[in-house]
């Protein structure tokens, strides 16, 4: 069984022979790597070439700069049609049985969305948390949603799944390129509607490399991404059926979270002090959402209210104690 293996390049010059020479060394032989180049400005390009000149089983591809989500579509419209399909970021890098031990499960389960562990490391490849003691677990029903909305073992990655290709072709499903945060997240909350279950494996396959430079760590805010992502949590929220009133429930607290991550973040900024319409229209929906959260969340809300610096205050020194401690 043919797989493809997708791999969005940008500017990852310094990290790309590692991510490749891992894909390189796997075990599972039937292995077709798609590298698509969104318009790197550094060598990345080149480094592409070379690897494709040197296996015959890698493809290029280059293109304008479009964004993640345009390049991991690319890759979708390129691959062969046969098998599945996974997706590894270019500055990550995988165990040599990443690929054979998914496939196995994937087969053995037939219709199912099979997830590996990782582990967390940051740019200097310090360990910084590894999932590997948790047990195997299978998800069905609504618990499927609630695996990936939920911060455990499965999470709303693409980068730690295998996904079938016939489900992608015949539900003809996309990455959002409207949406630059949160996109790999609404892709598998709509792939779950077409399997019957998620299985999670108890070992660690990935290797995720955490950056300071990134844009989840980066201390500079960009409305434009948050806007973009509370775009996305909101398309969950609708997407989700009524009768999974658990997973809906906890789709909204994601979005109110999140919002209110988002205006702490506009009050640093002092954007937040701006009285612009848009910034009243946010706070009706914000207030809209805390009917339906949980007590903290409504905590959460009255403090961006009307005590935003004291909300400030507490989050900075939680994230500062949690970088000190390492997690």
């Amino acid at each position: 069984m043919l797989v493809s293996i997708i791999v969005p390049v940008y500017n990852v010059e310094k990290y790309l022979e590692k991510c490749l020479d891992s894909l390189e060394n796997q075990t599972y032989a039937r292995l077709e790597i798609i590298l698509v180049d969104d318009g790197s400005t550094d060598i990345s390009g080149d480094i592409c070439d070379s690897y494709a000149q040197k296996y015959e089983n890698i493809k290029v591809y280059h293109k304008q700069n479009g964004g993640v989500s345009s390049a991991r579509n690319l890759g979708l419209d390129m691959m062969s049609d046969d098998g599945y399909v996974m997706f590894v970021d270019p500055d990550d890098y995988v165990e040599c049985d990443f690929v054979d031990a998914m496939i196995k499960e994937i087969i053995d389960v037939n219709n199912g969305l099979i997830v590996c562990k990782w582990i967390n490391i940051n740019e200097f490849g310090e360990v910084k948390s590894n999932l590997t003691k948790s047990e195997k677990k299978t998800y069905t029903d609504q618990e499927k949603f609630l695996s990936v909305l939920n911060e455990n073992d499965v999470c709303g990655f693409v980068w730690n799944k295998i996904f079938s290709k016939k489900i992608i072709k015949e539900q003809q499903l996309r990455f959002d390129e409207s949406v630059k945060l949160a996109e790999d997240l609404w892709f598998c909350i709509q792939y779950l509607s077409f399997v019957d279950c998620v299985v999670a494996l108890e070992k660690s396959l990935y290797y995720y490399v955490h950056h300071s430079n990134s844009v989840c760590w980066n201390t500079q805010f960009n409305a434009s991404l948050f806007d973009s992502q509370l775009y996305a949590l909101k398309l969950i929220v609708d997407y989700i059926s009524v009768d999974y009133s658990k997973a809906k429930e906890l789709a909204r607290e994601n979005l109110l979270s999140q919002s209110v991550y988002y205006w702490v973040r506009m009050y640093k900024s002092k954007i937040f002090q701006k009285p612009t319409e848009q910034k009243r229209m946010e706070l009706k929906t914000l207030k809209k959402n805390t009917k339906i959260a949980s007590f903290k969340y409504k905590v959460y809300y009255y403090f961006v209210m009307y005590m935003p610096q004291i909300l400030y205050f507490g989050i900075s020194l939680g994230i500062n104690i949690r970088n000190k401690i390492g997690k």
